[in-house]
C-alpha cells in the first residue's frame, strides 16, 4: 500500500515503558484524530504488534481521562466476563493500562497532567489526568475495501447491532460514542 510511506512509523509500549512487556507499530496516518477542545485527546492508530509470529492487524486508542472515572480497559475486562465482547459488530479488546513513564530520577510513575508539572501547579489527587490506551482486535474493513454492495450493506447491518449492543455501556461509563 503506496500510503505506507506517506506517514512515519512510531514504536508505541502500551504503558511508554519497554522492559517487558509488549511492543506495537503504527502502520499508517492516525485513523482518527479529536480535535475538541473540550474533549479527551482521543488518538485511534492501526498498528501491528512486533512480536515475531504475528501478522494481524490491531487498532491502538489513546485518550485522557480522569482519575475518578474507571479506566476504559476495566470497563472491557467487565464486558469481556459478561460476554459482550466478541459479538458481531462488537471488537475484541485484547490489553489495556494507563501510561508510564520514567522520571529524570528513574522513578517509574503514571504519564499524568500532575507527574509532568511542577508541584506548585498540582491538581487535587481525586481530579488527575492520565493517559490511559487501550488495544482491539481489528473488525471490518475501509468501505473502498468491499468487493460489492452486499458485503457494504452486512457491514452496516453489524455496526447496527453493535451499537445497540453496547448502549447501555455508553450511558453508565468513560467511554465515547466514537469508540
Amino acid at each position: 500500500d503506496a500510503r505506507l510511506n506517506l506517514y512515519p512509523q512510531y514504536d508505541v509500549c502500551l504503558l511508554g515503558v519497554e522492559e517487558s512487556q509488549q511492543k506495537w507499530q503504527t502502520i499508517e496516518a492516525p485513523l482518527w484524530t479529536s480535535y475538541s477542545l473540550g474533549g479527551r485527546g482521543t488518538t485511534v492508530w492501526a498498528v501491528r504488534s512486533e512480536a515475531q509470529d504475528d501478522r494481524n492487524r490491531y487498532i491502538l486508542k489513546s485518550a485522557w481521562r480522569h482519575t475518578r472515572r474507571q479506566t476504559e480497559s476495566s470497563i472491557y475486562e467487565y464486558l469481556r466476563e459478561i460476554g459482550i465482547l466478541g459479538q458481531r459488530g462488537i471488537t475484541d479488546f485484547v490489553c489495556g493500562k494507563d501510561v508510564m513513564f520514567e522520571t529524570s530520577n528513574g522513578e517509574t510513575v503514571v504519564l499524568s497532567v500532575n507527574s509532568r508539572r511542577p508541584m506548585r501547579a498540582f491538581l487535587p489527587p481525586d481530579d488527575d489526568i492520565v493517559l490511559h490506551r487501550v488495544i482491539f482486535q481489528r473488525v471490518g474493513k475501509p468501505f473502498w475495501e468491499f468487493n460489492d454492495p452486499s458485503e457494504f450493506v452486512k457491514g452496516l447491518m453489524a455496526i447496527v447491532d453493535g451499537t445497540l449492543s453496547k448502549m447501555f455501556m455508553l450511558q453508565t461509563s468513560d467511554v465515547s460514542s466514537h469508540s
